[in-house]
Formats: structure tokens, sequence, C-alpha cells
């Protein structure tokens, strides 16, 4: 099955995420924030089929992790996750760009349904 690469400052949310992910089958590897994300897929390129970033991360947030994977994998595939979609400018490329989004809180079957989804097309 496919491994996902999940970036949450949340650590709740990271391992909550995880046992979700892992009980669907996929392999899973966690990031604090964008600049751990950036390293692990650097490590593990070829074996991530999904990318999932928060918007809002200290250090480094989902939208320049996604900048700098995909300057070496144009292909992968991300959805955002965010609490915090409507402040500021750092969800319009979300729109502009038309990328998978996914707004917390959610529940179990929401995360899946969309890890789905972006894994289909």
């Amino acid at each position: 099955m496919a491994t996902i690469l999940v970036a949450d400052d949340d650590l709740a949310l990271r391992q909550t995420m995880r046992a979700v992910l892992r009980k669907a089958g996929y392999s899973v590897l966690l990031a604090q924030d964008g600049i751990e994300a950036v390293e692990l897929f650097e490590r593990h390129a070829d074996d991530v089929s999904l990318v999932v970033l928060d918007l809002v991360m200290p250090r480094m947030g989902g939208r320049e992790a996604r900048e700098r994977i995909t300057a070496t994998r144009p292909a992968t595939r991300f959805l955002f996750i965010s609490g915090s979609r409507g402040t500021g400018g750092s969800s319009t490329f979300i729109e502009e760009e038309r990328l998978s989004f996914l707004p917390k809180p959610f529940d179990a079957q929401l995360l899946l349904g969309h890890v789905h989804s972006v894994l289909a097309q």
C-alpha cells in the first residue's frame, strides 16, 4: 500500500492521523513542520505517494514545503489541512492551483475519503 508523509505541528493530531492511516493499510511518515517534511521526503521520495501538509506550521509552513518538494518531484500529490484557512494569503494558492484541502477539525472517515480521492487522481 501507499506511503503517506504527514506534517503537522500538533503532536496529538499527527499521532491520530498515523493511527487512522495505518489502520487503513498505509505506511506513514511523520514530520512536525515543513523542514522535517522536506527532509523526510528527500530520504523517502521513491516511496511517498502523498504528502499531507498543514498550511501553518513553525519554521516552515505547508506552502513553502510543497514548493521545495515539487522542485525535485513535480508530480507529487498533496493534501493540505488547516484550521485557519481564511486567515491572510496563505491559502490563496490552494484555490488558484486547485489543490486538495481538508479543513480542521475532521474525522477519520473524512480524512480517508480525501486521501483516497487524491491518490486516485
